[in-house]
């Protein structure tokens, strides 16, 4: 922080939540702008670098849509607009405000934050530190300590930029030592919340430079939400792992899309959370490895609805039977689509770690998922009990409107079972040894 003596004033000066109001937590929401976006996210096509809104009036262009004949309207086209707006705001507690108009008031909002300086689609036009300070600024005010729950986003190439390779050319001072001291002074400030981690940009979980991060975690008992399923968001440069550093088996797939999914597997936390693999991959002593096995861990999306609904409909696919099956390497084969599906290897590791929970995020935009869901719910303690309500707004609303997520969600599950994944057991997963998240 610029201050940090007036940020430690402010946080000793905050009103408590107001008595008798409805709490709830969303824990899975983003309030990065476009500005926080590479200038080359869409590979080989540079976005515009000032704000849409300076090219386009949202009014009109909606008034336009509107007037075409229905032939003439392409799907979810007003929703792509609802997407670009948010991400059109100036600053990120203009997005974050507009989340809260959705929820009732003392909701408390986890907002993930993004780095994607090293994703190989050229330099954003904000720097993740002015990221990460102006929504440390928007924290520190008296009317969000008990709202709003930050998580700062983790690149092991930020961490350990590799010598020699373009890693060394993206930053030059927020890295390395800074980097973790900075991490290490926003949690003590209670600033930030937890961890983000987001392997589908070109890094597994288990990458031996994420163990100082790890070691935070482990300290200060912070959450991490991570990364579970295919999306837009990926690496857009060359492939550098013809092989799968662990396993060692060929990594099928051509374009960067198609490849993410070897970053982004569920069983790669198996590596990071099995004493047995982590010891054989960091060349530790077992001892020393069997600690990481608690870490908190959050697998972001639970996986998808696509693998929900392949584990649904497809006769073909093995289904576990409680003796964490999915989870066995050997019978890991990457890219073929008679393995597991990531949801059985996602409630396996929700079954095998005590400390590992999933959210709904995006996959509980689709009714498809609805029926499956309440009946883990309803059947499977480690699920009932670490699973987490979330939305991924705003990125959902290209699949659907926050309030209706929310709504369909809650009436679909019923009081009790909503109360679990929207209070009950954010607040245990929330909570770390600096900042216990009241209920």
């Amino acid at each position: 922080m610029e201050n940090n003596r007036e940020v430690r004033e402010i946080a000793q000066n905050r009103p408590q939540l107001i008595p008798g109001k409805p709490r709830m937590f969303n824990t899975h929401a983003h309030c990065f702008t476009l500005k926080h976006v590479p200038n080359y996210f869409a590979r080989g096509y540079t976005l515009i670098p000032v704000r849409i809104s300076q090219l386009i009036n949202w009014g009109l262009l909606k008034w336009a849509i509107n007037k075409m004949p229905a032939w003439l309207r392409k799907p979810g086209i007003e929703r792509l607009i609802t997407l670009l707006k948010f991400m059109d705001m100036d600053t990120q507690e203009k997005i974050f405000k507009n989340l809260m108009q959705f929820y009732p008031q003392n909701t408390g909002l986890v907002l993930l934050t993004m780095d994607m300086e090293y994703m190989q689609a050229e330099a954003p036009p904000i720097k993740f530190i002015d990221q990460l300070e102006e929504l440390a600024i928007s924290k520190s005010k008296p009317e969000y300590k008990n709202i709003l729950y930050p998580f700062i986003f983790v690149d092991p190439r930020r961490i350990a930029p590799k010598a020699n390779t373009w890693e060394v050319s993206i930053e030059a001072t927020f890295i390395g030592q800074t980097f973790l001291s900075k991490i290490e002074e926003y949690v003590q400030l209670g600033i930030y919340q937890g961890i983000k981690l987001y392997p589908a940009i070109g890094y597994f979980p288990f990458d031996i430079r994420l163990r100082p991060v790890y070691d935070l975690a482990l300290k200060y008992d912070l959450p991490i939400i991570s990364h579970v399923i295919e999306g837009v968001v990926h690496f857009r440069g060359e492939k550098e792992y013809p092989i799968h550093p662990y396993t060692q088996k060929p990594l099928p797939g051509k374009s960067a899309k198609e490849f993410q999914a070897h970053f982004t597997h569920p069983i790669n936390f198996e590596i990071l959370l099995n004493p047995q693999h982590l010891s054989k991959h960091w060349n530790i002593p077992l001892p020393e490895a069997e600690k990481y096995s608690n870490l908190k861990i959050c697998l972001g999306h639970f996986g998808g609805e696509d693998e929900w609904v392949n584990y649904i409909r497809n006769p073909w696919l093995p289904s576990a039977t409680g003796d964490f099956a999915s989870l066995e390497l050997d019978q890991w084969n990457p890219g073929s689509k008679q393995n597991y599906s990531w949801f059985n290897v996602c409630c396996d590791l929700m079954r095998k770690y005590p400390n590992v929970y999933a959210d709904i995020s995006y996959t509980g935009a689709f009714p498809s998922v609805y029926n499956l869901l309440k009946i883990m719910l309803q059947t499977d303690d480690a699920i009932h009990n670490k699973t987490l309500f979330g939305t991924d707004f705003y990125v959902v609303s290209k699949a659907i409107s926050e309030r209706e997520f929310a709504l369909n969600i809650r009436a679909a599950l019923g009081e009790d079972l909503f109360k679990s994944i929207a209070q009950d057991n954010p607040v245990i997963f929330l909570s770390n040894t600096v900042v216990k998240v009241p209920m």
